[in-house]
C-alpha cells in the first residue's frame, strides 16, 4: 500500500506544478509497469492533472 501512496505524490508532484503532464503520465506508466495498482486517488490526481494541463495556453 505504501507504494502506491509515493507514486501517486509524485504524479501529484508533477501535476501540481503544470505543465508537466508527461511526467506524470510517464510515472503512473511506470507504477503500472512495476506491478502497483493505482487507487481511485491516483486516477483521481492523474485525471484532473492532465485537464489542468490542458487549459494553459
Amino acid at each position: 500500500m505504501a507504494v502506491v501512496v509515493v507514486h501517486t505524490a509524485f504524479v501529484e508532484a508533477y501535476t501540481n506544478t503544470g505543465g508537466h503532464s508527461k511526467e506524470a503520465v510517464r510515472t503512473f506508466a511506470h507504477m503500472l509497469a512495476s506491478g502497483v495498482s493505482p487507487n481511485a486517488y491516483t486516477h483521481t490526481v492523474l485525471v484532473k492533472g492532465l485537464d489542468r494541463d490542458s487549459k494553459i495556453p
